[in-house]
């Protein structure tokens, strides 16, 4: 199944794609067979001293209903 995550406040539509190798949907698939969650989006922001990217991902996952 494809997973598609988009960011907050896109208000144009997109202009193409492109793919790139990363381990990102392997770390997701990882994360949820761990915590048996389903992850419904991701967050990444850049590190707060140097505002450069960050190695932290924020996993939001789906509410458990239970």
């Amino acid at each position: 199944m494809k997973k598609t995550f988009w960011l907050d406040d896109i208000k144009d539509k997109a202009g193409g794609s492109a793919y790139y190798r990363s381990a990102i949907a392997i770390d997701i698939n990882d994360f949820e067979t761990k915590f048996d969650v389903n992850v419904v989006g991701i967050g990444i922001e850049n590190d707060l001293l140097s505002d450069k990217p960050s190695w932290n991902v924020q996993f939001i996952v789906k509410e458990d209903k239970k």
